[in-house]
């Protein structure tokens, strides 16, 4: 099964205000990870 590892498991920040958000993952195949907002659009950076 896949496994997630979140160092950092709350983060807070100033709207406007960079964040960086951290998850490792092991998988086979390969996953594709990507972080979306609360309206489900994908973060793009």
């Amino acid at each position: 099964p896949p496994m997630l590892s979140i160092p950092n498991q709350l983060e807070g920040a100033y709207i406007g205000q960079d964040v960086v958000l951290e998850c490792h993952t092991e998988a086979y195949p390969t996953s594709i990870n990507y972080w979306t907002t609360e309206a489900g659009d994908m973060i793009v950076s």
